[in-house]
């Protein structure tokens, strides 16, 4: 990832690993902050299940997805996903922080669902940006 959001990069490992980079400003608009419920601070991520009126399972993940909230959020996604006939969503408009835990967490959700997940994030937000980072772009 540095490699993608550096300039130069360079790795030193005669002493120790050093790293040396230098970052490039983002191109484009500036990152609008994503737009959630009130919630405290250190209150856990949040998982919730519909359907949209074409049958399709939504998986609609609130708050912080980070060390903490993945080791709760995966059994409950997975469980749903087990469940599910048809092509899923999984919903990430309202998530305020994705971690490289949470990243993990949606690629091992693409990878092991039964079924086709799409991921839903909006397009300008800080969500977007470390999945297009990563290699993880969600549809417009």
């Amino acid at each position: 990832m540095i490699r993608r959001l550096a300039a130069e990069a360079a790795i030193d490992v005669e002493d120790g690993t050093h790293v040396r980079f230098t970052l490039v400003p983002a191109v484009g608009p500036p990152v609008r902050s994503a737009a959630t419920t009130a919630r405290r601070p250190d209150a856990p991520a949040e998982l919730d299940t519909s359907h949209d009126p074409d049958g399709r399972l939504r998986l609609g993940l609130a708050g912080d997805v980070d060390l903490d909230s993945v080791v709760g959020l995966r059994p409950g996604l997975f469980a749903a996903l087990d469940g599910a006939e048809a092509p899923a969503v999984l919903d990430l408009h309202r998530v305020t922080y994705l971690s490289s835990a949470g990243v993990g967490l949606l690629l091992d959700v693409l990878a092991g669902a039964p079924v086709p997940v799409t991921l839903s994030a909006d397009p300008d937000g800080p969500v977007a940006r470390i999945l297009a980072l990563t290699g993880i772009r969600p549809p417009g």
